[in-house]
């Protein structure tokens, strides 16, 4: 079994294979590997989905900042 880097460039974007995501006869249960696993995919998948929701919502005060100073770009002119 290969370990891999999820550190490693191009690994960021990778998706956890659907094997992975099987609990075959409740494994996950006794494995302190598989937990560990599993906890550190979803640390990663939380904090892309956070990181993505700030972006989301940096982009949309940027917008509104970007049109309240044409306007007021407008009013003076």
């Amino acid at each position: 079994t290969a370990v891999v880097n999820p550190n490693a460039r191009g690994q960021r974007n990778n998706i956890l294979a659907w094997f992975w995501c099987m609990d075959v006869e409740k494994d996950a249960n006794s494995s302190d590997w598989l937990n560990k696993f599993y906890r550190v995919h979803w640390l990663c998948a939380k904090a892309l989905k956070d990181h993505w929701s700030e972006e989301y919502l940096l982009v949309q005060h940027e917008m509104k900042w970007t049109c309240d100073f044409f306007l007021h770009k407008a009013e003076q002119w």
